[in-house]
Formats: C-alpha cells, structure tokens, sequence
C-alpha cells in the first residue's frame, strides 16, 4: 500500500509540472510546503520511515506528526515497534541488498522479500529491490539535512536478471557511513525505463532537497549500459528527457560504463556516439573491447568538439589514477582483467575509482 502512497508524491509533482511548464526550466515546479516541512521533520527523526500525502499512516506504522497548511496534508510515520521489526532493522543493517523493513507481505510492487520475521506480534519483511530506477526511487528518496549531493547510479538492462556493480554501488560503496553528504539513488535501466520520468525524478528531488535543506544540490551520475544511455538521454534533452530540462543543469561529474542503447559494437561504429552538452564538467568513459563481447560501449564526446582520448579508458589494456582523474595508458596492469560488457561492472579496482573520484567531488564543497 505504502509503495503506492510513495509513488503518489512523486506522481503529484509531476503531473502538475508537466501541466504548467512549456519550457521545462528547471526553477519553476511546484512543492506543497507541508510536504517540505514533512520532509524536514522526518530527515531529523531517526524513528520517522516516510511522510504520507494523508492525515494518518499505513497499517503497521504510528503517527509522529502530521503537517497541516494550503493543500493536501502529510505525515509523518513511524514503524510499530516490535520484537520482528527490531530483528529485521538488524539483519537489514547487515546485508546491503537489503533496502528497508516493510510490513507489507512480500515487500509489494518493486521489492522482493529477502526474509521473514513472523514471531509474536506484528510481522516484518527485509526487502530488495528488484524494479528498474524509476520504480523504486520513491522509497530510495529519504532526504537528511546534511545531504549537498544527488548521486544516481544507473545499472544495465542485466540487473532484470541478476546483481551488478552500477545497481548495487550505493549500498556498497557509498552508503551514508561512507558519503553521509550524498542522497544516493541506484537500480538500473531498461528499454522500458522511461526517460522523461528518470528526468523529472531527478529534476523534483533537486528541487526538493533544495527546498528541504536550504542549499541546491549537486548531482553526479554514474551509468553502465542502458541505465548509461537513459542517463544520457535524461541530462541531454533527448527520446522524451527535454521534458526535464536537465540539459540547463550543470552536472559536475558523469562516469559512463560501457554506455550501450543496444546490442552492438558501438565502439567500433564510427560516428556512433553518445553527446553531451557543455552543463557537463567533467566527463570520463570507461569500456571494453573484448573481442569475445558482443556488445561494447558508445564513445563520448561533447557537442562540437573532437573526440578525447583521454577520457575514455579502455579498462582491458589501460588503468587509471582516479586522484589525478588521469588515464594510464601503458600500465604495469591495466584497471580489469579480460573484463565483457556484462561483467564491467564487477570488477573492483574500477567500482574503487569511481568511489574515489565521487569522494573526492564531494570532499570540494
């Protein structure tokens, strides 16, 4: 049910920004206050588990506080506590695949449940997500006074069928212990993920986290394959993503692996690239050439400009020195070994460069 209430906050801002925008300009969409304030009392509360467009909470969930002003009410939830709850708050503290505690059978749309705690009283399910981005970041928007960064990591089209390193990069490398300034939002992209709703998710969590904290967010994004190209689409205005307008939005650091709109050997294709516009700072391109693969990435390149090889990284032959953001081209060992396009994103000392060039974005401010 909650998921659904969730969603609804979102599905709110957007049909109302879609309605009254012509030029999609990023400063003018529209935030009921009460969810604003919600928004700030829940990210100070430890207890508080979401704000609901609503004068009371879900089954299983207690009322903190509830906001009232012009427009619809929110509230502020937190969960029953319980014997099942505290045990499933623990185990979820100690698996990253597992994303919340929800009492809802099976975790509901998007989720799966990763275990059961049925014993006396109320029962709790640890879930995992397992829908692409635009599904579950609902549930991954919980914004906390200190955060000054949007990081979104975007995984490939092969999240539908198993675990990857772009989907899972925030539970693992950089969760709030690690990055405590950084709301980080992963799943990964399909042929079905819908581009103009990737953008506006992006757009409305700016803006709100602006709204929330007092300071405007930066964001960076990380995307492998098709969750790569959604991005890409997303931040350049194109197949549906102008109705964002994140093209206006300066974008200190993309990381694109192995970026891939089909199953191609796009690298090879020439003229066949991904471009990017100048709101883009910082631009780095990591791929592979394995001759076993059959699919490879996009080149990059910004919008009038020639090709640089120096931000692209063939992560099979060449490795990188993410402090100094410099390509190695004839290493002692290159960043991954005889790496494919599926498993790009599995090799570690390339998931640690991109930790290391994210913190290290962040430790600027």
């Amino acid at each position: 049910m909650k998921r659904f209430v969730a969603a609804a906050i979102f599905t709110a801002i957007i049909v109302f920004n879609v309605s009254a925008e012509s030029d999609s300009s990023i400063e003018s969409v529209f935030f009921n206050q009460n969810l604003v304030d919600c928004q700030k009392y829940c990210g100070t509360e430890p207890e508080c588990a979401e704000c609901v467009k609503a004068n009371v909470c879900n089954i299983k969930y207690e009322k903190m506080k509830t906001f009232k002003g012009k427009g619809r009410n929110y509230t502020a939830c937190k969960p029953e506590k319980s014997e099942n709850y505290e045990e499933c708050k623990k185990f979820c503290d100690g698996n990253y695949k597992c994303s919340h505690c929800d009492s809802t059978i099976n975790c509901g749309v998007s989720y799966t449940k990763l275990k059961s705690f049925t014993g006396k009283g109320t029962n709790w399910y640890a879930c995992e997500k397992i829908r692409d981005i635009n599904i579950v970041w609902p549930q991954q928007m919980v914004i906390k006074p200190q955060h000054r960064y949007l990081v979104v990591a975007n995984g490939g089209f092969g999240g539908m069928f198993g675990h990857d390193g772009i989907e899972w990069f925030c539970e693992k490398y950089l969760t709030p212990e690690i990055a405590p300034q950084a709301l980080c939002i992963g799943s990964y992209g399909r042929p079905r993920t819908a581009t103009w709703l990737l953008a506006e998710n992006i757009k409305n969590t700016v803006l709100l986290m602006e709204a929330v904290t007092g300071v405007k967010p930066k964001v960076i994004l990380v995307g492998k394959s098709m969750g790569g190209c959604k991005l890409h689409h997303a931040i350049a205005g194109d197949k549906g993503g102008g109705r964002g307008g994140l093209e206006k939005m300066e974008i200190p650091l993309f990381i694109g692996v192995d970026m891939s709109c089909q199953v191609k050997r796009h690298y090879e294709s020439e003229g066949d690239v991904l471009q990017f516009d100048n709101n883009i700072k910082e631009l780095y391109n990591f791929y592979q050439l394995n001759s076993a693969a059959s699919q490879t990435g996009h080149k990059a390149v910004f919008k009038g400009k020639p090709f640089d090889e120096n931000i692209h990284i063939n992560v099979n032959e060449e490795s990188f020195d993410p402090k100094t953001r410099k390509k190695i081209s004839k290493p002692e060992k290159p960043l991954c070994n005889n790496s494919e396009h599926i498993n790009i994103d599995e090799c570690v000392p390339l998931l640690k460069a991109i930790q290391t060039m994210i913190l290290d974005e962040i430790g600027k401010q």
